[in-house]
């Protein structure tokens, strides 16, 4: 079968449309006889990996903003030559002459515009329909995200199927690189959708009623401004990947009071360090966490101190959060993630 992949962000590892594609290619390229992967993106990469594929196809766009114009002529054209494009991100607008697949991650756009550009506003108001439309299958990370999509979109339910991500188990060497900082809990904020404002004023109410040695580590930006002449609450900015993972095996707790995710990998890589997790009750991190973290109602003052009380008083159910942590992160595994999207692929080529 010849496959076309659109890797647009391939060579951005760490983002998390690049980080999910290279990871399902990497588990692919393994396979004793693997398909024909086409990729598609705007400029040649230098990883390994792309020297197993049987082409790359280079496209040129000349406006940046609108590269999804130029992408979408691009695999016009080239469908004729392929069994199937897989567009992992932003869709293709037109019917190509092969079977279609899209990645659909979450409607932040739609449901949260306050989160996100006004570009990916219009974009899931104006052509997401025709794209979601034009797809044979739609990939959705979570049953969550099926239920915003078939909500907001006209789809026939038969077409949108669910495929969790893989998350990767992390390590850390233990060194003690942030052992200055402890006890300390941790959060993220790259981001306004991640809540810190609700996050750090929840840890200062939790302070105030309890005084003791306990800092905050926001990881990123604090939009809030309430880190201001807080002694206790200390904003990292950007960490490079291996610090951000020491900083979090090393946290009493790991904060992700999120106002929406599609999938979530922050709550799950904390939970294979063995972090006890708190989450908020939105999208679909009641789902993937199940009973492994605990879930905060963020509409309502006080619940996230409450969270945080509750681990620190309760030594048990720190213990247990980490024993079910762990456990519910062998469901997210990038084989099992790679092979049913290969099912899809080749259930479409039959």
């Amino acid at each position: 079968m010849r496959v076309g992949l659109c890797t647009q962000y391939i060579d951005g590892e760490y983002t998390g449309v690049g980080h999910f594609i290279t990871r399902l290619l990497q588990h692919w390229m393994d396979y004793p006889d693997p398909h024909e992967f086409h990729l598609i993106h705007m400029k040649e990469g230098g990883n390994p990996l792309y020297e197993k594929v049987a082409a790359e196809h280079v496209f040129n766009s000349k406006t940046r903003a609108l590269w999804w114009r130029s992408q979408d002529r691009f695999c016009k054209g080239l469908s004729k030559e392929l069994d199937l494009i897989h567009e992992p991100f932003m869709g293709l607008p037109s019917k190509m002459d092969c079977s279609q697949v899209l990645s659909f991650h979450d409607i932040v756009p739609i449901t949260n515009p306050e989160y996100s550009s006004r570009m990916f506003g219009m974009y899931f108001k104006r052509v997401m329909p025709k794209v979601i439309r034009n797809a044979d299958v739609v990939l959705c990370n979570s049953e969550a995200t099926r239920h915003d999509l078939l909500d907001h979109y006209p789809a026939d339910p038969e077409r949108i199927k669910v495929v969790y991500h893989g998350v990767d188990q992390l390590t850390s060497d233990g060194t003690g690189a942030f052992s200055d900082k402890e006890p300390y809990m941790m959060a993220m904020s790259h981001t306004k959708m991640k809540n810190v404002g609700f996050t750090i004023g929840e840890f200062l109410r939790y302070k105030e009623a309890h005084p003791g040695p306990l800092r905050l580590m926001v990881v990123g930006t604090d939009f809030s401004g309430l880190s201001e002449g807080q002694s206790d609450v200390e904003v990292t900015g950007y960490l490079e990947r291996d610090r951000l993972i020491d900083l979090l095996a090393g946290a009493e707790a790991f904060l992700f009071p999120s106002h929406s995710e599609g999938f979530g990998y922050p709550p799950i890589e904390a939970m294979s360090l063995g972090v006890p997790t708190v989450v908020s009750d939105r999208g679909s991190l009641p789902e993937v966490v199940g009973d492994a973290a605990l879930i905060v109602d963020i509409d309502r003052e006080g619940s996230l101190a409450e969270a945080i009380h509750q681990l620190r008083s309760d030594e048990g159910l720190a213990d247990e959060l980490r024993r079910k942590g762990r456990e519910r992160c062998k469901r997210f595994t990038w084989e099992r993630c790679a092979r049913e999207i290969m099912d899809v692929y080749e259930s479409l080529g039959r």
